[in-house]
């Protein structure tokens, strides 16, 4: 789950405990004044990962046993939602200034850029 205070919580279904805290956005502290806007786990099951996104525009994948960063990508304004293709190689992130980045999530790099959204 995503907080104001710029931390993920990773928690355990069963147990209902916080099994780990993650410390997101640029500054990657606790209490920082990003808040983490969205969370996601893969589809697939066996993957050992899951991707935050935060509002001041920082897109993370994390390696969810070590609950490390495996890549950080500032992406634009501020992440509104995030999404991990089915094929689990590829991450969305829709951003507040109308457009959605595709980024590999091997590498981190961006793959392409969708815009054209707009408040109107």
């Amino acid at each position: 789950s995503g907080s104001m205070d710029g931390t993920a919580k990773l928690w355990n279904s069963t147990s209902g405990k916080v099994v780990g805290t993650l410390l997101c956005g640029a500054r990657e502290e606790e209490n920082s004044s990003s808040s983490v806007e969205c969370a996601i786990f893969p589809r697939d099951k066996s993957t050992t990962y899951c991707v935050t996104g935060t509002l001041d525009g920082i897109v993370t994948v994390w390696d969810t046993p070590t609950q490390i960063s495996r890549h950080a990508c500032k992406v634009g304004d501020g992440v509104s939602k995030v999404d991990v293709h089915k094929d689990g190689n590829l991450v969305f992130a829709s951003t507040l200034d109308g457009a959605v980045k595709c980024l590999d999530l091997r590498t981190g790099n961006a793959v392409m850029e969708l815009s054209g959204h707009s408040a109107t």
